[in-house]
């Protein structure tokens, strides 16, 4: 998997950021993807900076040019799959309704979420809807707007990827502990059998209420072997072990372009041995010339 987060297209910045290096994201990663079966570029949120159509248009040349190039190096029978989740910039949030503002108030306050409250506090989603269902759509088994389940198969063993958009209630600017997710509508879904469950979503835990922190948690540990998130804009892979229900990864993805002055662009290779159930990161970093690694794990 190659793991992308934090990109953040501005179309008065286009000329300045990494839009221009997809080839040599691609052929850094693929000199630790020899022989591989099947390669997923997981985004884990912020494609856009405002949610605008014309970022994802942008975003659309950089991603297709990026599978392309993966593509053309793998094997022709190995499957290449995009999955996303929207982050807190996948939306028009900076413009202010106070409709959607009253029902998120509302949602905090342990209202009731229905598919109309639904469809009213995902609307500045719209076009990172649009271009999520452009590239992410062959494997897809349950989509809607809070959740995308995808199933794919590679020989003997299935992966399911469970793309949560814990976005969905996202405000300018955005609020530690005030997320929260409908996790209990969608509890069904995240107990497929695979061979192994990843779950990805932008924010990580520490972002949401106390009433969605809980069982979010023991959703992420009970049902899923990997956890992906965003946001951060820090690197990090980690074990969690759990008494109840033993260990999971947690991976928080880097930033493409990190936008801080000091801030170094990065993405993550994971590589996945599901026979012997074990995975490898290595996180790579640009030097102003090209992505080297800066560090690796196995677990």
């Amino acid at each position: 998997m190659i793991t992308i987060a934090e990109i953040r297209i501005h179309i008065k910045e286009t000329k300045t950021h990494v839009l221009d290096r997809w080839e040599k994201i691609c052929a850094t990663a693929n000199n630790l993807l020899p022989d591989v079966r099947a390669v997923f570029v997981v985004v884990t949120g912020d494609i856009a900076y405002g949610g605008a159509e014309a970022e994802y248009t942008f975003a659309e040349r950089f991603f297709s040019n990026l599978l392309d190039c993966i593509r053309a190096r793998v094997a022709s029978d190995a499957i290449v799959y995009m999955v996303t989740v929207p982050g807190n910039h996948d939306g028009t949030f900076k413009q202010q309704n106070a409709a959607r503002k009253a029902i998120i108030d509302s949602v905090i306050n342990d209202g009731v979420i229905d598919n109309s409250v639904i469809d009213a506090c995902v609307a500045p989603q719209v076009h990172y809807f649009s271009f999520s269902e452009r590239f992410s759509s062959d494997y897809v088994t349950f989509r809607d707007r809070l959740w995308v389940e995808h199933e794919v198969k590679v020989d003997n063993h299935v992966i399911a990827f469970s793309a949560i958009n814990a976005s969905w209630l996202s405000q300018v600017p955005e609020t530690p502990g005030k997320l929260v997710f409908p996790v209990k509508r969608y509890l069904n879904l995240a107990k497929g059998n695979a061979s192994v469950r990843i779950a990805l979503m932008h924010h990580p835990l520490n972002w949401y209420a106390q009433g969605t922190y809980h069982p979010l948690r023991e959703l992420c540990r009970s049902q899923y072997q990997v956890v992906m998130s965003g946001h951060e804009h820090s690197a990090s892979a980690s074990t969690v072990s759990d008494l109840q229900f033993g260990d999971s990864l947690n991976l928080e993805a880097g930033a493409l372009d990190p936008h801080e002055a000091d801030g170094v662009s990065s993405f993550s290779v994971v590589k996945l041995d599901l026979d012997k159930q074990l995975f490898a990161t290595v996180d790579f970093s640009w030097d102003g010339q090209r992505y080297m690694p800066t560090d690796g794990d196995a677990v």
